[in-house]
């Protein structure tokens, strides 16, 4: 299973990177304009207020064990939050495009690039979707997340790749200081 996910994500990370380079994404000199342009525009979902949201970590989500065989029961923090509105930080892997991007992975380290990054098991990724009508661009840089949780499988050519869903009411660019940012820019996120 950990070559399959392994393969699985590489596979997506190479057709990411090509994409991105292919489609004449944005240097870093107009990051500015491009949150502003790009994040901006998502808006609110119906009905979501990313007001009221519960901060959740990685730490969290790995409470849900996941095996070959065999599932750990929800734990009740996890399952006291399906439905609700959330907010979690971490890095986006898109699952087809670069640029309008209407949904995409969220891991909790950047794993583009790095042949010595482990993939993430399904309890370490969330799918985030945008509301209809709605898209983004690919950043390599850590974002926040704000939206409805699911705790929902996801799977791809017959394979789960994550537990959990986010329907996105807002997206924000993580500010370096960030606990989240800096736990894992300190090395702190680990499994």
């Amino acid at each position: 299973m950990r070559i399959l996910q392994y393969v699985f994500f590489s596979v997506v990370s190479l057709l990411v990177v090509q994409s991105h380079f292919k489609s004449g994404h944005p240097s870093s000199d107009c990051t500015s304009e491009f949150w502003e342009a790009g994040f901006a525009d998502v808006g609110t979902a119906s009905g979501l207020n990313e007001n009221t949201s519960t901060h959740l970590t990685y730490n969290d989500l790995r409470e849900y064990r996941f095996g070959k065989t065999r599932r750990s029961a929800v734990p009740p923090k996890l399952k006291a939050l399906d439905g609700k509105m959330i907010n979690i930080a971490g890095y986006m892997i898109p699952l087809n495009e670069a640029v309008d991007i209407t949904e995409f992975m969220l891991i909790q380290y950047p794993f583009f690039g790095c042949c010595y990054s482990v993939p993430p098991e399904p309890n370490e990724t969330v799918l985030v979707s945008l509301p209809q009508g709605k898209s983004t661009e690919y950043v390599n840089t850590p974002i926040r997340v704000t939206g409805r949780f699911c705790i929902d499988d996801t799977q791809i050519d017959g394979y789960v790749v994550s537990l959990y869903r986010v329907e996105i009411a807002e997206i924000q660019k993580a500010s370096a200081n960030d606990p989240d940012v800096k736990q894992h820019l300190n090395g702190g996120w680990s499994r």
